[in-house]
């Protein structure tokens, strides 16, 4: 279970989502790994998209935040380390024509699926994409799974197909939720927020889930993209605890290290994979994409710049190694 918010209002494109995978344990779910990535911030040829995705935590036997960036490159990737650098395999491609690759290869890896229980699989691409006159147009694209055949996806359209278009907001959740909820929670999105604002509601509105539904976490990831912003995409950590190391420096005194955890970063030719970063991460740029990472949490770090964390090897570290 998870839940991923994707929302459009003005300028901004916003995906928030939960970083907890569970298991069933008869009628009860158990929490497996709190440290999961579900984002991918994918940059195209015409645009940047963030994409996440509900349902199935595996597929073809990785990770589905990893199985996405491989069908996306083209090519398998290690995600033990802070960079990927990769030549070769599918090049860049359109934001459109990159959701076509995923269709395509969810369809192909479900259908593989034949007398395994099948699960409601999601996925969600939210960004801006350059269009005619270089005009940026937003989206928020759907790939969903067909009940009574889940090995086809149906691709929606949610800002062409919704009337909520027209007051330039817009709303997808994807995974568990209560319409209800959601309901409301779309009706508080068009009141006038500032960027921090509207992010914060939605991840209120996560908790809220997750203080109902065992499966969703209350840990939350958050991508603005925001097409002549420089640089067009933030990421920031959103913790329900603070997200502060306790340790000392090379004197022996007390010193307190935020830290935020990344996504997947696709750019030209490189990768970073989920990271752990300590420390003062600000701006991060890999394969043309540039990112500013932010923590909520303001620790005192003077002096010690940023050191970074493969989550997979940490994941090892906490969980062993049947966890990779």
């Amino acid at each position: 279970m998870t839940l991923v918010l994707s929302a459009h209002k003005r300028d901004t494109v916003f995906q928030v989502g939960d970083r907890l995978v569970s298991v069933a344990l008869g009628s009860r779910l158990q929490p497996w790994d709190v440290m999961t990535n579900k984002t991918v911030v994918y940059l195209g040829t015409d645009g940047i998209a963030a994409i996440g995705f509900s349902g199935r935590a595996r597929l073809e036997g990785k990770r589905t935040d990893l199985w996405i960036v491989e069908q996306l490159v083209g090519m398998d990737l290690d995600d033990d380390g802070s960079l990927v650098f990769f030549d070769g395999g599918r090049g860049p491609k359109s934001v459109y024509v990159a959701l076509g690759i995923i269709r395509e290869e969810a369809e192909r890896a479900f259908s593989a699926l034949r007398g395994q229980r099948h699960t409601r699989h999601s996925f969600v691409f939210s960004g801006w994409q350059r269009r005619r006159r270089n005009e940026a147009q937003p989206f928020l694209w759907r790939l969903d799974n067909v009940p009574s055949q889940p090995e086809r996806f149906a691709m929606t359209n949610l800002l062409r197909d919704s009337p909520d278009w027209l007051h330039r907001i817009s709303l997808t959740p994807v995974g568990t939720f209560d319409e209800t909820d959601m309901d409301e929670l779309l009706g508080d999105l068009k009141g006038g927020h500032s960027r921090d604002s509207f992010e914060r509601r939605l991840v209120e509105a996560i908790r809220r889930t997750a203080s109902k539904l065992p499966g969703v976490g209350r840990d939350c990831l958050s991508v603005q993209i925001r097409p002549d912003a420089d640089p067009s995409v933030r990421i920031r950590f959103m913790p329900m605890s603070e997200a502060v190391f306790s340790t000392k420096d090379d004197q022996g005194k007390p010193r307190s290290l935020s830290y935020v955890f990344s996504p997947w970063l696709v750019g030209d030719g490189a990768a970073m994979p989920p990271n752990l970063m300590v420390g003062h991460p600000g701006m991060f740029g890999v394969g043309g994409l540039t990112c500013a990472f932010e923590s909520p949490i303001t620790a005192d770090t003077p002096g010690y710049g940023l050191s970074m964390h493969s989550v997979n090897e940490l994941r090892r570290a906490v969980y062993g190694p049947s966890r990779s």
